[in-house]
């Protein structure tokens, strides 16, 4: 049961890419928008989700315990979702959180900075 998480650089497709190959080799998808499913099941506000979601936290959001609540409910949802395998976890930090773990493959999607400013602008 795969395991594969993927990073991309923003105007890579990076996201396309990830859902095709889901689609073709028929495993489970794990993005912002499922993962904020899982949140709401965590009693995690939609705001709570936006305001950390791979984001500078501001100075004053350092000292605040939503934000060690929200990485605590994003590492279990990833490892959760990982656990039961057959899987693609696009973004969100998996291949840091997952780094450890055996049997996973980590992948980056990376295009020239030409082909990125191109993606951006169509």
């Amino acid at each position: 049961m795969p395991v594969i998480t993927v990073s991309r650089q923003l105007g890579s497709l990076g996201t396309e890419i990830a859902k095709l190959l889901c689609k073709n080799v028929h495993c489970k998808y794990l993005d912002k928008e499922s993962l904020e499913e899982v949140f709401a099941e965590y009693g995690i506000p939609k705001e709570n989700v936006e305001r950390y979601d791979e984001k500078k936290p501001g100075i004053w959001d350092i000292f605040k315990t939503d934000k060690a609540r929200y990485l605590h409910f994003l590492k279990s949802a990833i490892f959760e979702f990982a656990r039961k395998g057959n899987c693609i976890i696009l973004g969100r930090g998996g291949q840091i959180v997952l780094k450890d773990l055996r049997g996973v493959l980590h992948v980056r999607v990376a295009a020239s900075m030409e082909s990125r400013l191109y993606v951006s602008y169509v």
